[in-house]
């Protein structure tokens, strides 16, 4: 008898114990017993309250927190023995430096746990519903109308692209004058350009729910426009350095908590609309809302050049001053990092709160959870802030600013091979970063559960990773070879456009929203 035989009869013996010992017990030894009042009315029964002393609710609260803080450590541990080895022997840093790098680190372990329940527990459910609901209730048009409005509101309240925008008194106006003129003048018309684009990238992504259009022919259309109007970005003098920053918004439009909404959103929509292919349908919207907004911006920079001159531009940043303004408390750490946590999670969750509220009229009966939900998200994505300002405070500005001793305004990585270490060093901050992105997270579990375990959440969030750190490294590099960007994006584009081609639609769309 081999071992799987006697394991099964072994618990069929087991079985047969446990019926034969299995005794019935009244259901009224299991209540208190039945009191009248003196009218002959049963008294109401009020149960003791339960009282927890401390040892008990640690240990309830011990594996919920155990398991999901782990989760994390996975992800972060590698990384801060990473950057604390290159601290270390490559910056030369003090180990205080290197203390509060391992405290950041774990704050943004902390954070990110709270952040993956706040989502898990408040804001997918509510996404997928709002997703679910407005289909049965209101026609297209209507839809289209809220989608676009959501897009832009998600667009103007991501602070990653507000910190992009920030960027513009780094920016030589000589070398690229209209990025200068867009992050400076045309600064209120790029967001509105940008956020215009997102909405329109979600607006296709639904019609195509609706319509049941085949995935690969809308993204290969899209891609065909984004490759030309790079090509043609870089072929005309002074845009060519509105690229890079093009194919950057296009990457940051959507930050974690609005990726997760729009990914909810969309599944739940399919859900309800239920046309085609629903596995690959409840995907695409992420995609196409970074791809338009990559040809928004490459296209207000093409009228722009058509409209100023380079000269002007120049000519007006010389007259122009810099007028050093100390920061106020909103700029300081962590009140900083609070307000983009407030301003990431409260306008899409409102916007869709009064959407439901006003012309779904939808009560959803775990409020309790949604704003629970609410809290942890903005709560983990503060800390998340905080944790991320402090592991990298030191890293970044001293890989920056670090002398060769005894020579005055050299650097210590100047030859290639330390070029290419710092590199390596990105990117594999660019792969642990990718690991612990929620939106990945949510949708490797909606891949695996959809394909029936086909496809593996890891397998699928390690493939992922690994282009993201291969993109970090090229960007990198980029810094200091600014013609690496073109002669990389290119080839890189076109063979995606060959992997399409010849790719199922299902695969096609996995890719493109993990890679979005």
């Amino acid at each position: 008898m081999d071992w799987s035989m006697r394991k099964k009869n072994r618990s069929d013996f087991q079985a047969q114990n446990a019926a034969i010992e299995m005794r019935q017990i009244s259901y009224d030894r299991l209540t208190p017993k039945i009191r009248r009042g003196t009218s002959g009315r049963i008294v109401p029964h009020v149960a003791v309250p339960v009282k927890l002393h401390l040892k008990d609710i640690y240990r309830l609260l011990k594996n919920y927190f155990k398991n999901r803080f782990f989760d994390q450590v996975w992800v972060t541990a590698p990384l801060l023995v990473f950057v604390g080895i290159f601290q270390w022997w490559g910056l030369e840093h003090s180990w205080g430096a290197i203390g509060v790098t391992a405290i950041g680190f774990f704050a943004v372990t902390v954070g990110l746990m709270v952040l993956v329940e706040g989502l898990r527990v408040g804001v997918i459910p509510f996404g997928d519903a709002i997703g679910n609901t407005i289909p049965k209730k209101r026609a297209l048009p209507f839809i289209v109308m809220i989608v676009f409005l959501l897009g832009v509101v998600v667009t103007f309240a991501e602070p990653t692209l507000a910190l992009l925008l920030a960027l513009a008194p780094l920016v030589a106006v000589e070398q690229a004058p209209y990025l200068y003129f867009l992050l400076n003048d045309g600064a209120s018309m790029l967001g509105w350009v940008v956020g215009g684009s997102v909405g329109l990238g979600l607006v296709c992504g639904v019609i195509r729910f609706f319509r049941g259009w085949r995935i690969k022919p809308v993204i290969l259309g899209a891609l065909a426009f984004a490759v030309g109007m790079t090509i043609w970005a870089w072929l005309t003098p002074g845009v060519r350095g509105v690229v890079g920053f093009a194919w950057d918004c296009g990457a940051v439009v959507l930050g974690p908590v609005s990726v997760v909404l729009v990914l909810a959103l969309g599944m739940g929509m399919v859900s309800a609309v239920a046309r085609g292919r629903e596995a690959v349908l409840g995907l695409g919207m992420i995609l196409l809302a970074a791809i338009v907004s990559v040809m928004g911006v490459l296209g207000l920079a093409l009228v722009t050049s058509m409209m100023v001159s380079q000269e002007t531009i120049i000519a007006g940043a010389q007259v122009s001053k810099v007028v050093a303004v100390p920061l106020s408390w909103t700029h300081m750490t962590p009140s900083h990092e609070i307000l983009l946590a407030l301003r990431a999670t409260l306008p899409a969750m409102l916007f869709l709160w009064i959407v439901a509220q006003l012309f779904l009229k939808e009560k959803f009966q775990e409020s309790g959870m949604l704003i629970y939900g609410m809290v942890l998200s903005t709560l983990g994505l503060a800390i998340l802030h905080v944790g991320l300002t402090f592991a990298y405070a030191h890293v970044g500005e001293g890989t920056s600013i670090l002398d060769v001793k005894g020579l005055v305004g050299s650097s210590r990585f100047g030859t290639p091979m330390d070029l290419m270490m710092i590199g390596v060093i990105a990117g594999i901050i660019g792969f642990a970063t990718a690991l612990a992105e929620p939106g990945l997270n949510l949708l490797g579990t909606a891949i695996e559960g959809r394909t029936n375990g086909v496809i593996k959440k890891k397998k699928l969030s390690v493939v992922v990773a690994l282009g993201a750190a291969f993109g970090t490294l090229i960007g990198v590099l980029n810094s200091v070879v600014p013609a690496v960007s073109f002669w990389v994006l290119v080839p890189v584009l076109s063979a995606m456009v060959l992997l399409t081609v010849f790719s199922s639609e299902e695969w096609v769309a996995i890719a493109y929203d993990g890679g979005g």
